[in-house]
C-alpha cells in the first residue's frame, strides 16, 4: 500500500505524461525530502494543473527527485493528465488507501478456515489472494518476541477456533494502531467494539457492523469534494473596465473559421485596469489565491507580457471603497498572431481586508508595462483568468 507524509506540497516543471520531477515546495509546505520521503518509497499522490487533475501513487527516487505514475484516477478519462510545467504535487490519500489497511488487516486477521469464520462470506469473497497476502507482513508489526506479540501465536486451533488470550491482545494491538481510522466513538465504530468475546471467538456482530461502517466511509470518500486547491474561470467578459485608466473592450474575428473573441484590450504604454468581484464559497480556507492569464495579441514584437491581479474581502456592512492588496503579476512570453496563450501561475496573492467565509471578494487586473518582462509593442488582449483558491470543507454548508 502507498505512503502517506505531511505538508508535502511542491511544484513540477514536467510537461506531459511521463515521470514527475519534483521541484521546489509551494510557499507554506514542505519538499517530499524534508516531509520524510525515503527513497523507494511507494507514495500516495494527486496532481493538480489548471483545470486538470489525477491521483494515484508512484516509486520516489530521492537522488534524482523523481516520482513515477501509476494513475488511479484522473480527469483525463482515468488516463495520466498532460502536465504544463506549472502543476503541483501533493502527498494525498485516495480513498482506497484509508479504507485498505483497516479491510484488509482486519479480513487477515479474523478469518480462520471451515466453520469457525469469524466474517461475512460475501466480504471475503471480494478479497484478492494479494490481500491475504499482506497478512505476512503482520510479523514485522508484531515480531517484538513476546508470546502475545508475535506472529506465530495469532494461530487456528484444531477447532478452528482462534488462540484465545494470545490472539486477543495481538489483535487489540493492531487495531489500536488503526484506530486513527476508524475511531469516532460509536460502539460499532470504536476499535475497542471489536473485541475478544468471553474467551471463546470474536463477536461477529461487532466485527460486520465495523467493517460494514467502513464501505459506508469508503463510498462518501468517494463522492465528497476533495479538499485542497480549486479553480474558478472569470471570462474577459465578466470583467468591468476601470472608469479611470481602463482596459479597452475588445472584439475580434477569426479570418477562416469566424471563431469571436470578447477581449480586454490592455495599452503598451499606459498601465490600464479591470475589475471583477467573486463571492468565494464558504469552503475556502480564507487563505491567498493565485491566477493564471488567457491572452493573445495581434502583430508587434519582443511578445513578452505582464499580468498583475490583487484582491481585497467585503465582508457584510463593510465600506464599498477599499484599498486592494499588493498584486502578484503572471509573466508570459507570445510571438504569432491570434495564438491563445495561457500564462504561468502566479505567486501567492494574500487578499487586503478581513477575509471571512463567503466574502464578497474584489479583484483588480492591470497589465504591469513597468514589468522588465513586458516588452510586447501592442495591445495585451486578455481573454480572461482562472483563479485558484483552497477549500478546506467538503461542502458549503
Amino acid at each position: 500500500m502507498a505512503v502517506l507524509y505531511s505538508l508535502a506540497r511542491v511544484r513540477t516543471p514536467t510537461t506531459g505524461t511521463g515521470t514527475i520531477t519534483l521541484g521546489a515546495a509551494v510557499p507554506g509546505f514542505l519538499t517530499f525530502a524534508l516531509a520524510g520521503a525515503q527513497n523507494g518509497d511507494d507514495i500516495a499522490y494527486s496532481i493538480r494543473d489548471g483545470v486538470h487533475s489525477e491521483i494515484g501513487h508512484g516509486t520516489y527516487t530521492s537522488a534524482t527527485l523523481t516520482l513515477t505514475r501509476t494513475v488511479r484516477k484522473s480527469t483525463n478519462g482515468d488516463a495520466a493528465i498532460s502536465l504544463s510545467g506549472n502543476a503541483e504535487v501533493v502527498i494525498s490519500p485516495a480513498a482506497e488507501d484509508i479504507i485498505a489497511s483497516a479491510a484488509v488487516l482486519l479480513a487477515a486477521l479474523l478469518t480462520v478456515d471451515g466453520p469457525g469464520s469469524l466474517l461475512n462470506a460475501d466480504f471475503l469473497d471480494g478479497l484478492s489472494s494479494a490481500d491475504f497476502a499482506l497478512a505476512a507482513d503482520l510479523a514485522a508489526h508484531l515480531a517484538d518476541t513476546t508470546a502475545a506479540h508475535a506472529a506465530s501465536a495469532i494461530s487456528v486451533s484444531p477447532s478452528g477456533s482462534l488462540a484465545a488470550t494470545d490472539a486477543q491482545t495481538a489483535l487489540l494491538e493492531i487495531l489500536g494502531d488503526i484506530e486513527t481510522h476508524v475511531a469516532d466513538a460509536t460502539a460499532a465504530h470504536a476499535a475497542a467494539a471489536i473485541s475478544y468475546n468471553g474467551g471463546t471467538g470474536m463477536s461477529a456482530t461487532d466485527v460486520e457492523a465495523a467493517i460494514d461502517e467502513l464501505a459506508t466511509e469508503k463510498q462518501d470518500a468517494a463522492t465528497a469534494i476533495t479538499q485542497g486547491l480549486h479553480s474558478i474561470w472569470v471570462p474577459a467578459l465578466a470583467m468591468v473596465s476601470r472608469t479611470t485608466n481602463g482596459a479597452a473592450i475588445g472584439t475580434v474575428e477569426m479570418a477562416t473559421n469566424k471563431n469571436m473573441f470578447k477581449t480586454l484590450d490592455f495599452d503598451t504604454t499606459t498601465q490600464e485596469f479591470a475589475q471583477f468581484a467573486i463571492r468565494m464559497p464558504t469552503s475556502w480556507n480564507e487563505g491567498t489565491v493565485t491566477f493564471a492569464p488567457v491572452w493573445s495579441h495581434t502583430g508587434g514584437a519582443n511578445f513578452g507580457v505582464a499580468f498583475g491581479l490583487a484582491g481585497v474581502a467585503i465582508s457584510n456592512d463593510d465600506a464599498g471603497d477599499v484599498a486592494f492588496g499588493t498584486a502578484q503579476t503572471s509573466v508570459d512570453t507570445g510571438g504569432t498572431t491570434n495564438d491563445i496563450y495561457e500564462g504561468p501561475t502566479s505567486s501567492a496573492i494574500t487578499i487586503a481586508g478581513t477575509p471571512a467565509a463567503g466574502d464578497y471578494v474584489m479583484f483588480q487586473i492591470n497589465r504591469t508595462v513597468a514589468d522588465a518582462g513586458d516588452t510586447l509593442t501592442v495591445d495585451a488582449r486578455l481573454h480572461g483568468v482562472t483563479v485558484f483558491y483552497t477549500i478546506n470543507a467538503a461542502t458549503d454548508a
